[in-house]
């Protein structure tokens, strides 16, 4: 599978990491209603997925735009690949027996949660598979006791700071309100890193909440792109061009593309509040909670020492549950009186990867181009 044929399909997050995932699920949910012509997906939000994909049963009612990252999740939940379900052919026959039980299971689970916990996704398929084919029946009996610490630690409430402390403290330790006021544009160039493949990365950011995140590669540019009000995935020289965000998604990156978010951060979040402290790899971290809009509440570490935001811990919703993101920030260094995160980290159940930045220009020119869909996508 090419990193093509992977981002195409994988959902947005912060800073346009690529998920790793299985290769056939994108050819085997890709049957337009007319199996002869690859289906646009752009302009199609709103849509039923039964109005854009050919033979969906269960699903039939989910917006067109949260099908490919639901059969992730499922896959995902599972650690199986597309095929587990799907003929490789990517046809819509129901040739596999799992396909039929998949569809059982879905029922079965939204039966689950309408009549025990008044229609929330509280029963899914990661609560019995915990990544395995198979339903986990029972607990299971460790080979031998760790000794080691684990990576995150809690300590009891203290003498801790409120919120709004902590985020006063961080937006003072990335250079202030005025600093961060200032800056209107950025360009960052770099490197997106996932396993092996490392590829150019450059982001275009301008205020409020405009983003967009091209990585280069030979067979064609990798495009996630954000509008302020709407996002996308696309591939330059592909058919279909690529997908829009699912609402979940779109939320998710209004955050991410959010150029003052150390200056706003108690308009975009409401009900922040401060969680008992927490250790990470040594370090002790305060800890913020706060709901942004259309999304779960998401949980933020703060270096104590520092200030400096250290990671971000949210959830991305599709019909069947939540899929958890975590983004750690790293190499602060100061650009124009203002410090940012050189490198960053996303990592979900289905892999890992990282943009390493090289170079930052802000206040800056854009074409305002930059933040819209390519042609060949309308």
């Amino acid at each position: 599978m090419t990193t093509k044929s992977i981002a195409l399909f994988s959902a947005p997050a912060a800073f346009g990491a690529i998920l790793l995932l299985g290769p056939v699920l994108a050819r085997a949910q890709s049957s337009a209603t007319n199996p002869a012509t690859p289906p646009r997906l752009y302009r199609t939000y709103g849509k039923k997925a039964s109005e854009v994909y050919r033979n969906i049963q269960v699903l039939k009612d989910i917006d067109c735009t949260e099908l490919i990252p639901t059969m992730q999740y499922m896959a995902t939940s599972l650690g199986v690949g597309c095929d587990f379900c799907h003929v490789e052919s990517g046809s819509y026959r129901d040739d596999k027996q799992t396909k039929l039980t998949a569809r059982k299971m879905i029922l079965m689970t939204w039966e689950i949660n309408k009549n025990n916990f008044h229609g929330n996704k509280v029963v899914n398929c990661a609560v019995c598979h915990r990544g395995a084919e198979l339903p986990v029946f029972s607990m299971t009996v460790p080979e031998e006791a760790s000794r080691s610490a684990p990576a995150v630690t809690s300590k009891p409430p203290g003498n801790l700071p409120s919120a709004d402390q902590i985020l006063d403290k961080y937006l003072e330790a990335v250079g202030g309100a005025a600093a961060v006021g200032r800056i209107s544009t950025r360009i960052e160039k770099g490197t997106f890193i996932a396993g092996d493949t490392k590829l150019p990365v450059v982001i275009y950011a301008q205020a409020p909440d405009k983003h967009a995140i091209i990585r280069q590669q030979a067979d064609g540019d990798v495009i996630s792109g954000f509008n302020g009000t709407s996002g996308w995935i696309e591939i330059t020289a592909s058919s279909p061009p690529g997908r829009d965000f699912t609402p979940s998604e779109t939320a998710a990156e209004k955050v991410d593309a959010h150029l003052k978010f150390a200056l706003d951060a108690r308009k975009i979040l409401h009900g922040v509040s401060a969680l008992p402290s927490e250790t990470i790899n040594g370090r002790q971290m305060y800890v913020v909670s706060g709901t942004p809009d259309g999304l779960r509440e998401m949980r933020l570490y703060f270096d104590e020492q520092t200030g400096l935001l250290t990671r971000v811990l949210r959830y991305i919703e599709v019909p069947l549950g939540f899929t958890p993101e975590r983004i750690d920030y790293a190499d602060y260094r100061d650009v124009d009186g203002v410090k940012i995160p050189f490198r960053r980290t996303h990592a979900t159940p289905s892999g890992l990867s990282i943009i390493q930045i090289d170079t930052v220009q802000q206040n800056v020119a854009i074409d305002e181009l930059r933040f819209n869909r390519s042609p060949a996508a309308n």
